[in-house]
C-alpha cells in the first residue's frame, strides 16, 4: 500500500514539461535535412533525379506539414535519386531518415539510417553516430516516465497508469511503448468488458502504426495481424536485431517487409540487394519494380524502360 501512495504522489509531482530532447532531435535533423538539400540540389545535372529531389527537399521549410510518402515513396524523382546514388553514398536514404526524425518518427527514421547503414561509407558514420545519441537520450527520457507508470500498473492503479502514458503521448506522440503500455493497462482493466478490449486493440493498433517492428504490439484475434506477427519474428526480426546480418538474413527480411506489407523498406532492401549480391541481380530489379509500384510510384514504366532482362525461352 506505502508504494501506491508514493506513486500517487509522484505522478502528482513529475512536470511533464516540453521535451528538450525532442525538440533538439528534431532541430538536428532539420539542420542536416537543410545541407543535404542544398547538396543534393547542386549536384551535375546528369544526375537528374537526384537535383530534382535536392530542389524538392529544398522546398520543404516545415518537415511536420509535409506529406513524407508523396515526397518519398510515390515520388519518380526519389526513387530515380536512389538509383543514381553510388553504393557507398546513403544520403538518400539518410535524408529521408530525418525526414521522419524531424517530425519525431523516431522509428521509421531507424530503419532508414539501418538500410542506409548497409553500404555507407566513413563520411555518415560519425551522423548515424549523432543520431542515435540523440535518440537514446530522448528516448531514455521517455522509457523513465512510462517506468513509472508501468509501477502504477503493477499496482493495479490501472487507471493512475493511463494518465500518465497520455501525459507521455501528448509530448511524445510518436513513441510506440507508451501506446502498448496504455493497451495492457485497458486489457486489465476490461477483463469482462468488450468495450476497453477494443480500447486495448485499438492501442496496439497505434502502436504497430508508429513502429512496425514493435511485435508485442501484434496481440489481438485478427488473423491478419497474428499472420504478421509470424512473418516478423521468422523473417524481420533476425535482420533488424543483427542476429542475421548475412546475405541470406537480409534477403528474409526484404520478404518479409514484403509479406508485412512494408513496402519502401522492402524496395529499398531489394536494391540493396541488387547492388550486392549479383548472382541474383535481375530477381532483385524484378522484385524492385514491383515494390515501387506497389510504393505508389509515379510513372513507373520510366523505370522498366531502364533494364532489360533476359526471359527463359
Amino acid at each position: 500500500m506505502y508504494w501506491v501512495i508514493l506513486l500517487m504522489c509522484l505522478v502528482g509531482s513529475v512536470s511533464f514539461d516540453e521535451y528538450k530532447e525532442l525538440e533538439t532531435l528534431k532541430q538536428s535533423s532539420h539542420k542536416a535535412l537543410r545541407e543535404y538539400a542544398q547538396r543534393l540540389a547542386a549536384e551535375d545535372s546528369k544526375f537528374e533525379g537526384v537535383v530534382k529531389f535536392g530542389q524538392e527537399l529544398q522546398a520543404v521549410k516545415d518537415e511536420t506539414k509535409v506529406d513524407v510518402a508523396k515526397l518519398t515513396d510515390q515520388n519518380k524523382h526519389y526513387w530515380r535519386a536512389v538509383l543514381e546514388m553510388t553504393p557507398k553514398d546513403s544520403s538518400i536514404l539518410f535524408a529521408h531518415a530525418h525526414l521522419h526524425a524531424a517530425r519525431g518518427e523516431t522509428a521509421c527514421a531507424d530503419t532508414y539510417f539501418l538500410l542506409g547503414s548497409l553500404t555507407a561509407g566513413k563520411s555518415h558514420r560519425a551522423e548515424l553516430d549523432k543520431y542515435k545519441n540523440l535518440r537514446n537520450e530522448l528516448n531514455k527520457r521517455a522509457a523513465q516516465e512510462i517506468g513509472i507508470g508501468i509501477k502504477l500498473h503493477d499496482h493495479g492503479e490501472y487507471d493512475k497508469a493511463i494518465e500518465v502514458y497520455d501525459r507521455v503521448i501528448a509530448e511524445y506522440s510518436n513513441f510506440a511503448l507508451a501506446y502498448y503500455e496504455k493497451g495492457l493497462s485497458y486489457m486489465m482493466m476490461g477483463r469482462d468488458e468488450t468495450n476497453l478490449k477494443q480500447k486495448a486493440m485499438q492501442m496496439y493498433a497505434e502502436c504497430r502504426q508508429r513502429d512496425p517492428f514493435f511485435w508485442k504490439a501484434y496481440q489481438g484475434s485478427d488473423p491478419n495481424v497474428i499472420q504478421k506477427l509470424q512473418i516478423y519474428l521468422k523473417q524481420v526480426h533476425p535482420f533488424v536485431s543483427g542476429k542475421q546480418r548475412t546475405k541470406e538474413g537480409f534477403v528474409a527480411f526484404a520478404e518479409g517487409c514484403e509479406a508485412m506489407e512494408l513496402y519502401p523498406f522492402a524496395a529499398h532492401a531489394r536494391w540493396k540487394l541488387a547492388l550486392i549480391d549479383s548472382e541474383n541481380l535481375q530477381e532483385h530489379i524484378k522484385k524492385f519494380l514491383y515494390l515501387i509500384e506497389k510504393c505508389g510510384c509515379e510513372d513507373v514504366d520510366f523505370f522498366k524502360k531502364q533494364f532489360k532482362f533476359n526471359e527463359e525461352k
